[in-house]
């Protein structure tokens, strides 16, 4: 896996503001794999939730997933 040098985010739009940092898997969505397709299920709410939230701060979504 390549080495990402710091800093890890990208400047603040707003530097005052807040940043809120969620972790894409099992957080925001599910995967799994049935029948040898793979699948990924949206949390219920997770849209509400994103589109309130990115009106209060600003939204970075992750992964460590390969």
């Amino acid at each position: 896996m390549p080495t990402v040098p710091a800093p890890y985010l990208p400047a603040a739009k707003d530097p005052d503001g807040y940043t809120l940092v969620l972790d894409l898997d099992e957080t925001l969505v599910h995967y799994y794999e049935a029948g040898g397709e793979g699948k990924f299920r949206v949390r219920p709410g997770a849209e509400k939730f994103l589109q309130e939230m990115s009106e209060l701060y600003e939204v970075v979504i992750f992964t460590a997933a390969m």
